[in-house]
């Protein structure tokens, strides 16, 4: 089957994240993800209180972390609390420019039973990010299968 274009539609979950540095995330996500900046709010004390970034058509919120009302980032935390997952439309080129700008991989470029090809980054902020592109459109029957029995579906020469 045809793969499914993933199209964004309104979210009601919006991520919202911290990190120390904000200013400097926002510049990485844009040189690494291409991320597009919509809104920054500065406090008096000069962090960034809020800010709205939009990626692969998908709304990501951030702010400077915030002690006094409980809202550290991964950097003080010693590491993510969670892990977003985003759809792109070309994951090996979003892997090679995130890479080249900073980011680590965690779990390298790879074709799932599932129909997507993932990559899984740690950007120098601390947030864990797969990014993903649908290659094929499976049924639940379908993904099951291939979970059950790897090697059937599974080419060691793919490159992507």
């Amino acid at each position: 089957m045809k793969p499914d274009t993933f199209t964004p539609g309104p979210q009601t979950v919006i991520p919202y994240l911290m990190v120390r540095g904000a200013p400097a995330a926002l510049t990485f996500y844009a040189a690494a993800f291409g991320a597009r900046e919509r809104v920054r709010m500065a406090l008096a004390d000069g962090r960034i209180g809020h800010a709205e970034f939009e990626l692969c058509g998908n709304l990501v919120w951030l702010a400077d972390e915030a002690p006094e009302i409980d809202c550290p980032g991964p950097q003080t935390l010693g590491g993510a609390g969670a892990m977003l997952f985003v759809y792109c439309s070309d994951v090996d080129a979003l892997c090679a420019r995130a890479v080249a700008t900073g980011c680590v991989v965690l779990r390298p470029l790879a074709d799932q039973f599932w129909g997507d090809r993932t990559v899984t980054l740690r950007d120098p902020f601390g947030h864990v990010w797969t990014f993903a592109t649908r290659k094929l459109q499976l049924t639940l029957e379908e993904a099951q299968a291939r979970a059950a029995n790897p090697q059937v579906w599974q080419d060691p020469t793919d490159s992507g």
